[in-house]
C-alpha cells in the first residue's frame, strides 16, 4: 500500500479527547445538496462536553420521539460530540476518521457516526456524533491481534 494525502496510517487512541480539544474530521461527504467532492475534505472541530452537546440537540432537534427511540444517544463515553461554527460531518462522511495530532503522530480518536441534519449548503446546525475509539480499543485490539481470522 502506498501512502499519500488520502491514504495514511493512524495510531489508535486509548484516551478520550477532553472537551475543548482540537480534532479534525475528514471525508468525501456532501459539501452542499448535490455536490460530492473529488478530493478529501477536512474540517477542524472542537470536542464538546456531553451535557453541552445534549442541550444543543434538545434545543434544536432532539424531540421526545427521538429520545424515546434512542434514549442513550448522548449518554456515556461511547459517543464523542464535535463541532465548529458552519462545519460538520455530512451525508457520505460516515465511517470516516476523527483524529488529532500529538507528538508528530496522527491518532484516530473517533469514527464518523452521524452528520445529522445537514442543510442544502452542507452545513449542520447540530454537532457531529462520533464513535469514541478509546471506548472500544480492547475490542479493536482483540480483532487486530487475533491469531485467527473470523
Amino acid at each position: 500500500m502506498q501512502f499519500n494525502e488520502v491514504v495514511f496510517p493512524f495510531c489508535l487512541s486509548d484516551k478520550t479527547p477532553t472537551p475543548g480539544s482540537s480534532v479534525t474530521g475528514a471525508g468525501f461527504g456532501l459539501v452542499n445538496a448535490t455536490h460530492r467532492p473529488s478530493r478529501l475534505q477536512e474540517a477542524d472541530l472542537e470536542v464538546l462536553e456531553a451535557s453541552r452537546c445534549e442541550s444543543i440537540f434538545e434545543r434544536e432537534q432532539f424531540t421526545p420521539q427521538l429520545r424515546l427511540r434512542y434514549p442513550q444517544l448522548l449518554q456515556g463515553q461511547s459517543i464523542l460530540c464535535a463541532t465548529y461554527p458552519d462545519r460538520s460531518a455530512c451525508q457520505g462522511d460516515s465511517g470516516g476518521p476523527l483524529y488529532m495530532d500529538r507528538n508528530n503522530l496522527r491518532f484516530l480518536v473517533g469514527i464518523v457516526g452521524s452528520g445529522v441534519s445537514c442543510r442544502a449548503n452542507g452545513i449542520s446546525i447540530l454537532p457531529g456524533l462520533y464513535i469514541n475509539v478509546a471506548d472500544h480499543i480492547e475490542f479493536i485490539d482483540s480483532v487486530l491481534y487475533s491469531p485467527s481470522p473470523f
